[in-house]
C-alpha cells in the first residue's frame, strides 16, 4: 500500500473575499478528487486580524455570544464573541474592521471610531470572565482606542468643555479628560502581529493610516491628534508606553489599551499557532498551503504567511501560496515561498468561490504530478 501524501492547508482569511471559513470550504471542494493519493488537513490560522475569533473557536470549542453595537462610522453592527473557560475572545475586525465599512476614504480614515469595541467589552462583564483576549487586527480607525475607552467611562473634552466626538480627527481637539472606568478586576490581553509604537515615523498613522484612506493631510492630523490624546492618557496613568510594540496596532488601540487597562501585548499568531501545536502539524506534512489577500513584503514582515514561510523553512517544507493579489515584488524562493497562484488581475478585480476552488487544485495537480 503506498503512502498517501499529507497536505496541511493553513486556511487564512482573503481581507474584503472570504472568511477562513470559506476558504476551507471551497478548497475542499477542489480536492476531493485526490483523497485516493493525498490526506489533507484543514486549519483557519490567522494572526489577531480577520477570523481569528473562527480559529480559536475550531481549536477551542465555547460559546458564541452574539449582541449588536455601534460600528466605526456609527451604524450599527452585528458582531460576537467567544467564551471558553473564564475567558472571552475578541476580534476586533468583526467590530470596527475595514469590512464594516461600505468604501474606505479620507472619511473613513479621520472619523471611524472604536466605540463598538468597549460595547463589547462591557457586555463580556455579565458573564464574569477572568480574562479577556482582544484580537487587534484589521482596524479601519485610528483614534488610539478612545472609542473603547469612552465607552467604558473614560470621557474626553475639549477647551470648551464639550464633550469631543468619536474618531482620529478630534483627538487633537481634546483638553482635559474624567476618569469614571469601572471594570471589575480582569486581566486583558492584546493579541497582534503589529510591533509598531504609537507615533513617529514608524507609528500607526504614518505606517497604516494610507490603507485606511488617508490623504497625507489626513496623516498629518492623525498623527497630531495622537501625540495630544498619548500626553493626556499619559499624565492621566503616570506612565509612558509609546513606544512599546503594539502601541500601534489597530490604529493607536493597543496604546490605549495597554495604558488604561494594563493589557498585556503577545502575538496573535503565535497564541494560534501554539493552540494548535502548529509546529508540529507543519513537520508532519508533506506540503503546507496558506492563503493572503494581498501577497507583499508586510505579509512577509510579522504576518501570518511569513510566520508560516519561516516554520516551514526551519522544517524544510514546501510552502505554496493562494492570493488575491500578488504585489510581492521579490524572489520569493527566499522567503521559504515555492509557488504562488494568484486569484486576480486588473481586468477581473474580485475573485469569486470557483476561481479559488480551481487555484487549489491546480496547485495540488501540481505538486502531486511533481511526486509521482
Amino acid at each position: 500500500m503506498v503512502n498517501k501524501l499529507k497536505i496541511l492547508i493553513l486556511a487564512n482569511a482573503f481581507k474584503n473575499h472570504f472568511t477562513s471559513l470559506e476558504v476551507i470550504k471551497s478548497l475542499q471542494q477542489s480536492m476531493v478528487s485526490f483523497n485516493d493519493t493525498v490526506n489533507f488537513q484543514f486549519i483557519p490560522i490567522a494572526d489577531g486580524g480577520d477570523s481569528s475569533l473562527a480559529s480559536i473557536r475550531n481549536c477551542l470549542g465555547g460559546k458564541i455570544i452574539n449582541l449588536e453595537v455601534i460600528g466605526p462610522i456609527n451604524h450599527k453592527v452585528k458582531t460576537s464573541y467567544l467564551l471558553h473557560n473564564n475567558t472571552a475572545y475578541i476580534e476586533l475586525a468583526s467590530i470596527c474592521g475595514m469590512s464594516k465599512v461600505n468604501k474606505i476614504n479620507s472619511y473613513t480614515a479621520l472619523y471611524s471610531h472604536t466605540y463598538g469595541l468597549g460595547q463589547v467589552i462591557c457586555d463580556t462583564v455579565k458573564y464574569q470572565p477572568k480574562k479577556i483576549i482582544i484580537n487587534l487586527g484589521g482596524s479601519i480607525s485610528t483614534d488610539g482606542g478612545s472609542g473603547a475607552l469612552s465607552a467604558l467611562g473614560l470621557e474626553f473634552y475639549d477647551r470648551h468643555n464639550n464633550q469631543v466626538n468619536r474618531g482620529g480627527f478630534y483627538l487633537r481637539d481634546i483638553n482635559f479628560l474624567i476618569n469614571d472606568v469601572f471594570l471589575p478586576r480582569l486581566d486583558f490581553v492584546i493579541a497582534c502581529d503589529v510591533t509598531n509604537p504609537l507615533s513617529g515615523k514608524q507609528g500607526t498613522a504614518q505606517v497604516f493610516a494610507a490603507q485606511k484612506g488617508a490623504s497625507l493631510d489626513d496623516i498629518s492630523i492623525l498623527e497630531l491628534g495622537l501625540q495630544n490624546y498619548a500626553n493626556l492618557l499619559i499624565n492621566e496613568y503616570k506612565i509612558d508606553l509609546t513606544q512599546s510594540p503594539g502601541a500601534g496596532a489597530a490604529g493607536g488601540t493597543g496604546f490605549g489599551l495597554m495604558t488604561a487597562l494594563q493589557a498585556k501585548y503577545i502575538s496573535g499568531f503565535d497564541y494560534i499557532a501554539n493552540l494548535y501545536n502548529l509546529d508540529t502539524l507543519i513537520q508532519e506534512a508533506d506540503l503546507v498551503i496558506t492563503t493572503e489577500g494581498v501577497l507583499d513584503h508586510q505579509s512577509v514582515n510579522g504576518k501570518a504567511t511569513g510566520q508560516i514561510a519561516k516554520l516551514c523553512q526551519k522544517f524544510q517544507k514546501e510552502l505554496y501560496i493562494i492570493c488575491a493579489y500578488n504585489q510581492f515584488t521579490d524572489n520569493y524562493e527566499q522567503w521559504g515561498i515555492s509557488a504562488i497562484q494568484t486569484l486576480c488581475t486588473e481586468s477581473k478585480p474580485i475573485a469569486n468561490f470557483n476561481d479559488l476552488t480551481l487555484a487549489g487544485y491546480n496547485l495540488i495537480s501540481q505538486y502531486v504530478q511533481s511526486k509521482a
